[in-house]
């Protein structure tokens, strides 16, 4: 819902932000105005081809797919549990969890 009023425009929205120190979405933490050129949407869901999110796919000027092996993304989310405070064996845990 929040795409479509975006590509609609002529009003703000407000959209949720996150941060993996806090774990959760703040809802409407973000608010894109009718002036914003730019909208960078990021998430995993963007490319299924199920609804609702194939929906999607037509909203978008450009869809962008960055592509790592597993071992590096790991590597990555690793690191961003320990950049949040967590401590390596915590962190290690949830990279072998997610």
């Amino acid at each position: 819902a929040k795409v479509r009023e975006l590509r609609e425009g002529g009003a703000e929205v407000a959209v949720p932000s996150f941060d993996h120190g806090a774990g959760d979405p703040v809802e409407g933490d973000i608010v894109v105005t009718p002036a914003s050129e730019v909208v960078i949407v990021e998430g995993n869901y963007l490319y299924l081809e199920e609804e609702p999110w194939a929906a999607l796919a037509g909203m978008f000027h450009q869809r962008w797919f960055v592509d790592c092996d597993l071992d590096t993304a790991m590597e990555r989310v690793l690191a961003r549990h320990v950049a949040v405070g967590r401590t390596p064996q915590e962190a290690q845990a949830r990279v072998d969890t997610n």
